[in-house]
């Protein structure tokens, strides 16, 4: 029986060896840059399920930067009112996002019209997307469900679609329906040609449907397919349904996807984008030679000392954000020789908090958990 014991032990041990699991510590919050690189080929080999595994990507290119910035969504076009977070692409597309206990969704989207990109259109979704996840755990499998409608006033369609249909209608509604299930199915090492990390991986199938509504004697009434293919001539292959593959990598030492790959229909990656430079959002990995900045005492009822090691004198930022990634203080501060500062956080309520410390380049340094035991 004790040899029993020791057999079932080792298997447990042994399958648990290099797994890790990734919280909402590791999600990107406002004012952070999410630094990738963008690989025009991906020849490599994205594994099997289970593990521990090694992926080696040391061979992917590196011909775009791709560097995405959190901004505030005060610097949108668009009030959105629960929005934490914005990120802009080229002039034309904004995207809000709302941090949750869930993770981060996407609520409002401002950008083409999904048919024939050339209307602008800017509408908070029906059934917003997930950004990012809050927790990753080896083995989970979940879906989510999300809806865009996009409403195109029927006088600025093109005449050869409505003169087609026959009717006269006040406008159409496009709704673009996305079911995604994700599945963490194996965990192990990425290498990258920039750093390596212990990471999950993530295998996505993410199936599209879109149908288009008619706003008629004051109601949406959605139109009949065969309707839709003779309004729509060329553009019907647009609204035909469509299933795409994508498998992620994650590690809770760092805000960026680690590597994200598109496969084609024979599950072979056909393009990548992979995280730039090898600095990690998790202190402890630090070594003695790395920067650091360390708070005590911690936890504090307020008056906080924050001690810079292994850092120049000079100017620095620190931010703090509540457990959603809300900022809610940032304080310039100088550093002198004595490597220690004091900040007064009396103001903060009792709880857990983030805070950042930023050089004065504006790269980030760390991220770190502090406790506040204010009544």
């Amino acid at each position: 029986m004790r040899n029993l014991y020791f057999i079932i032990f080792s298997l447990l041990s042994l399958s648990a060896f290099g797994q890790i699991s990734i919280d909402k510590f590791s999600l990107p919050t406002q004012g952070e840059t999410l630094k990738t690189w963008v690989s025009a080929t991906a020849n490599v080999d994205l594994g099997t399920t289970d593990g521990p595994q090694v992926w080696d990507f040391t061979s992917l290119s590196k011909d775009v930067a791709n560097d995405v910035t959190l901004l505030s969504p005060s610097e949108g076009s668009v009030v959105v009112a629960d929005a934490t977070m914005l990120i802009k692409q080229g002039d034309l597309v904004e995207r809000y996002l709302k941090t949750e206990e869930i993770g981060i969704l996407e609520i409002h989207l401002k950008t083409l019209d999904p048919i024939f990109e050339t209307f602008e259109i800017s509408n908070s979704y029906a059934l917003p997307p997930l950004y990012r996840k809050t927790t990753l755990i080896y083995g989970q499998q979940y879906s989510n469900d999300s809806k865009y409608q996009a409403p195109i006033a029927w006088d600025d369609l093109p005449d050869t679609i409505t003169g087609s249909v026959g009717l006269s209608f006040d406008s159409i509604r496009v709704n673009t329906n996305f079911n995604r299930t994700d599945k963490i199915d194996a965990y192990g090492t990425v290498k990258l040609p920039d750093g390596e990390w212990e990471a999950l991986r993530e295998s996505t199938t993410l199936i599209r449907t879109v149908s288009i509504d008619v706003f008629f004697l004051g109601t949406w009434i959605e139109a009949p397919i065969e309707i839709i293919e003779t309004a729509l001539g060329g553009f019907a292959d647009v609204i035909a349904p469509d299933t795409t593959y994508s498998t992620n990598f994650y590690t809770d030492k760092a805000i960026e996807v680690l590597a994200a790959f598109t496969l084609n229909d024979d599950g072979e990656p056909v393009g990548a984008t992979f995280k730039a430079g090898g600095e990690i959002t998790d202190i402890d990995l630090y070594t003695s030679k790395k920067a650091d900045v360390s708070t005590y005492p911690n936890p504090s009822f307020g008056t906080v000392n924050f001690t810079f090691e292994n850092c120049a004198i000079g100017d620095y930022t620190i931010q703090i954000y509540n457990v959603l990634g809300k900022k809610i203080l940032s304080k310039n501060i100088s550093v002198d020789s004595t490597k220690t500062s004091r900040l007064d956080l009396t103001m903060l309520k009792k709880g857990t908090y983030l805070y950042s410390v930023y050089d004065s380049s504006g790269s980030k340094i760390t991220t770190k958990r502090i406790v506040i035991l204010n009544p």
